[in-house]
């Protein structure tokens, strides 16, 4: 889990506030980011398909650029509808905010499907390269919000692609692109297939159903089915492929078993890192889920080793983050359906209105430790007393009502 760091020392905390942050999260950028005004963003292409809707950002945003994301996609799947297939050259990371259902990948050197089933606050893993589909096999919508992050493992650059096996592209731009079938030549699809110049043409065609399509009769691929394993494919996972072939790609963010934070009376947040879902540490994420009762807070802290990509699920809450000069580069309000990044090692600190708040926080790191300023184990209560004595100018009363007087913490209500 998220390890809330206890002890900091004077040496550290110096390091922690640098003159310059710089984005960890592209290794292959050596230019600094300039993160000095931070805005909330929304989303700005809103596209219709026959089964739901899909709602992108535009990362071109600098805030987005600068940390390393390469896509923020929110879809909605109606019920009885299909995400067709499709990868991408980035990582990425889904929430399920509503809705149970049914999702896929295709690993390859892996004889089996690789078939789970998602419901609400399930984290689901996706690796660059390895296909993905969604089905929504309930009575209500589907509701996801997906971040993919470019890393070094993209060989193509800060460029974000997305690669549809099925359907049109027209998630990043309203003009209609193929899908990676429709570029191949039609002869040797027959010939490597070994289907009809028919089955050849549909699985080119354009689809004006967009990526998003109804199902038509009864769908009935909603479990694991394991299909007949060659000497080839055994010998293949006997020798490396095993592993991956068994990595769970899921895990429940909101059930009880996974609070790192409780506080009845201010909230509680929850983690899913590579302690109890062990594929992020290949992919070098992590998430967060954080509920704040009605003007719950969350005190001042800041994260040691990653970014957070903040998505408001409900609610709103007041929000600053301080940058290293001391700085406040955002101070305002959040409210649902909102994204906000705060970079390593800035503070943040939020507080809930009258309706409570709710968020998810992708963490750019799959074992990401934050420092909190307040609580039984916070920074405040590391330190020496000399050295908060000297280094605020405090008399030892009004040190000992610095470190003592909040008894809660990191959430705390008043």
């Amino acid at each position: 889990m998220a390890k809330l760091f206890l002890l900091c020392s004077l040496s550290l905390c110096s390091l922690l506030f640098m003159r310059a942050c710089y984005c960890l999260a592209m290794p292959y950028s050596h230019i600094p980011c300039q993160l000095d005004n931070l805005t909330t963003l929304e989303p700005n292409h809103h596209i219709v398909s026959e089964g739901g809707v899909i709602e992108t950002w535009n990362t071109t945003h600098p805030e987005l650029h600068c940390l390393g994301v390469g896509a923020v996609v929110k879809r909605t799947i109606n019920p009885a509808s299909l995400l067709l297939p499709y990868y991408t050259n980035y990582l990425e990371f889904h929430y399920i905010i509503q809705g149970e259902g049914v999702a896929g990948s295709v690993v390859p050197g892996c004889a089996n499907r690789m078939i789970i089933h998602f419901r609400r606050g399930d984290v689901i893993a996706s690796y660059p390269g390895v296909p993905f589909w969604a089905y929504n096999k309930g009575k209500q919508q589907v509701v996801a919000i997906s971040v993919g992050f470019i890393n070094s493992a993209n060989q193509l650059g800060v460029i974000p692609k997305r690669f549809y096996l099925a359907g049109n592209n027209t998630e990043e731009n309203f003009n209609l692109d193929h899908n990676v079938f429709s570029g191949l030549d039609t002869g040797l699809l027959e010939e490597v297939l070994n289907v009809n110049e028919d089955i050849v043409k549909k699985i080119q065609s354009e689809d004006p159903r967009g990526q998003i399509v109804k199902v038509q009769g009864q769908f009935t691929s909603i479990s694991s089915s394991h299909q007949p394993i060659t000497t080839q494919e055994r010998n293949k996972q006997q020798s490396g492929y095993h592993e991956a072939c068994t990595f769970k790609f899921h895990e429940n963010i909101i059930d009880n078993s996974s609070y790192t934070l409780y506080n009845p009376r201010a909230g509680r947040l929850s983690t899913v890192d590579n302690f109890n879902l062990p594929i992020l540490q290949l992919l070098k994420l992590s998430a967060r889920h954080l509920v704040l009762y009605k003007n719950g807070i969350a005190s001042p802290s800041w994260d040691m080793n990653g970014h957070r990509v903040m998505y408001v699920i409900r609610g709103h809450a007041k929000v600053q983050v301080v940058n290293s000069e001391g700085n406040s580069v955002f101070e305002g309000e959040v409210t649902k359906g909102q994204v906000l990044v705060i970079p390593q090692c800035f503070v943040a600190t939020k507080q809930a209105g009258s309706e409570g708040f709710e968020a998810i926080e992708f963490v750019t790191n799959e074992n990401s430790m934050f420092v909190s300023l307040v609580g039984m184990h916070s920074l405040l209560r590391s330190i020496p007393v000399d050295v908060l004595a000297n280094a605020y100018r405090l008399n030892p009363n009004e040190v000992s009502a610095l470190m003592f007087n909040q008894t809660e913490g990191p959430l705390v209500n008043y």
